[in-house]
């Protein structure tokens, strides 16, 4: 018996020594063994980023699984209790409810989710190779696809000496590499519009351009098209939209299903009650004169395949004035999970807002000081306009319009006898009367009539352009002040009206047309029948 141990013991030594020569061991044997597996994910777009997140691992052995720590908490918080994570996690990942399980745990705060590997899509295709593991994956969209889609799962599963895959809709695991078809929605795509006065139709009535003065209240519609999405368990969607020299009215926003016509001046109607909410609205900031605006979006009370008009209110603020006009721009951001976001496509509008400078002179075109006006809003001269005075930092200034101002009558001073207005709106009437004159020059009959014009796109006339029309005009009330008046666009800012108004020594005349001119004409046909009738009257008295 001994010399058969020793005999078996001499083979087995044998055996090791020429195994070993040969430079193999057990644990080259495990190690010479690959498990990755390529997954290639099909129906991207360009530039879309793919997430790839490890939601379970083995262990050395390869005989464990490891879960991530919030991943494992979610197993456990759902299993029942004569179930232990393995047997709940292999009951959910090979169940049908496995995208639910996924959207589900995406969208809650309570458990957290590890840190993703991000794949940048290149053409159509992305190829990741995956080590053993349960892995999580969900894409992030470009603005220009806005596509939506559906997170799906990955399993690599070690099995003996050999790996199996199962990934997306597969329903049974293969041996080889696999190749899952991207399931995607069209994402949610936006309109923002400004509100017209002057509209007569629709499409005249919402524009991406508008013409406003300083302090003015403002309408924003936005057409969000909800895509058909089936997929889709739980889809977030949020308005954003950053304003420029606008301040939000708070309690504005709504929601509605149908786009209004006529009858309800092409405002919206039907209301969605409690489908739009303010999720954040942050300060008005008046140094960089933004302020952010967050609107939560219920879609629960949505239908999927249709079009919503959710409308809002601004009103225009002071720095409208530093640049003359506020660009303004909103998206939506919607995902299917808090880790894959995406955002449509920006859509922008823009007010814009204009100045006038007016300069005093005499008959001669000399500088005239001494002067001061009052602005009113209408032709007879009751409603004066409140202004601010504002002072640059290199102590030239401007008025601009403000509810709260406290200037009603405004000199023409400084080197340039003048003084500027910005924050003007052309559908704003305004008429300018001179309240002081210079001492030893006589006033204007009236006032004048100031209506700017706003100048419109060369492709689209139907859009403002920011800049001021020649049909821009200031006229006299009484047209015995036409010789003291000339106005027109400033050629270096043309969103300014240059307007000179001068004074005489002498009393104004009245001009052919003017009712000085017709009082004059009946009194001389007075006098000359007067006088004829004085002549006939003699010579037959002489007879």
């Amino acid at each position: 018996m001994q010399n058969a141990k020793q005999k078996w013991g001499a083979i087995l030594l044998a055996v090791a020594l020429l195994l070993g020569a040969c430079g193999f061991s057990a644990s080259t044997a495990f190690a010479d063994t690959t498990y990755d597996k390529n997954v290639t994910l099909t129906g991207l777009a360009n530039g879309e980023v793919v997430h790839a997140y490890k939601l379970m691992s083995y262990d050395d052995s390869y005989n464990t699984y490891v879960y991530d720590g919030g991943f494992g908490g979610y197993l456990d918080a759902h299993k029942s209790a004569d179930q232990t994570r393995d047997q709940y996690f292999h009951s959910i990942t090979s169940s049908t409810d496995v995208a639910k399980m996924l959207d589900t745990y995406l969208h809650s705060t309570t458990y957290t989710k590890p840190a993703d590997t991000e794949y940048t899509v290149s053409g159509t295709e992305q190829k990741v190779t995956l080590e053993p593991g349960y892995y999580m994956f969900t894409v992030t969209t470009t603005g220009t696809e806005s596509n939506m889609y559906k997170p799906f799962s990955a399993f690599v599963k070690v099995d003996g000496n050999k790996s199996t895959v199962i990934a997306g809709s597969m329903t049974t695991a293969s041996d080889s590499d696999v190749t899952v078809a991207m399931k995607s929605e069209k994402g949610p795509s936006i309109v923002k519009a400004v509100k017209r006065d002057n509209g007569t139709d629709m499409a005249s009535s919402w524009k991406t351009t508008k013409t406003v003065g300083n302090g003015d209240t403002v309408t924003y519609r936005v057409a969000l098209t909800i895509p058909d999405w089936k997929d889709i368990v739980y889809p977030e969607l949020k308005l954003i939209d950053t304003l420029n020299a606008q301040q939000y009215v708070k309690g504005s926003v709504a929601i509605y299903t149908t786009e209004g016509d006529e009858t309800s001046n092409y405002l919206p109607t039907d209301a969605v009650d409690g489908a739009i909410s303010e999720e954040v609205i942050g300060g008005y900031d008046t140094t960089s004169a933004l302020q952010s605006l967050t609107f939560a979006i219920d879609y629960s009370k949505l239908t999927a395949n249709h079009t919503y008009y959710i409308t809002y209110q601004t009103t225009v603020q002071d720095e409208v004035t530093t640049s003359m006009k506020a660009t303004n721009s909103a998206l939506v951001k919607y995902n299917s999970s808090q880790t894959s976001t995406s955002t449509t496509t920006e859509s922008k509008t823009t007010l814009y807002t204009y100045a006038a400078q007016l300069t005093k002179q005499d008959l001669n075109g000399s500088l005239l000081d001494g002067s001061s006006f009052t602005i009113y809003s209408d032709e007879t001269c009751t409603t004066a306009v409140k202004f601010e005075k504002v002072t640059n930092n290199d102590g030239t200034f401007y008025y601009r319009p403000s509810t709260d101002g406290t200037v009603t009558e405004i000199a023409a001073e400084g080197t340039t006898e003048s003084f500027l207005l910005k924050g003007l709106d052309p559908y704003h009437t305004y008429y300018f009367k001179e309240t002081t004159t210079p001492k030893g020059y006589y006033a204007p009959t009236n006032a004048f009539n100031l209506q700017l014009v706003s100048q419109k796109l060369v492709d689209d006339d139907t859009e403002h352009s920011g800049a001021l029309s020649e049909d821009s005009a200031i006229t006299p009330l009484d047209t015995a002040d036409s010789k003291l008046v000339s106005g027109s666009v400033d050629q270096t800012s043309t969103n300014q009206f240059d307007i000179v108004i001068k004074n005489s020594t002498t009393p104004t005349l009245p001009v052919t047309g003017g009712m000085g001119t017709v009082i004059i004409m009946i009194l001389g046909v007075v006098l000359m029948v007067s006088a004829v009738t004085l002549f006939a009257f003699r010579r037959r008295n002489r007879a």
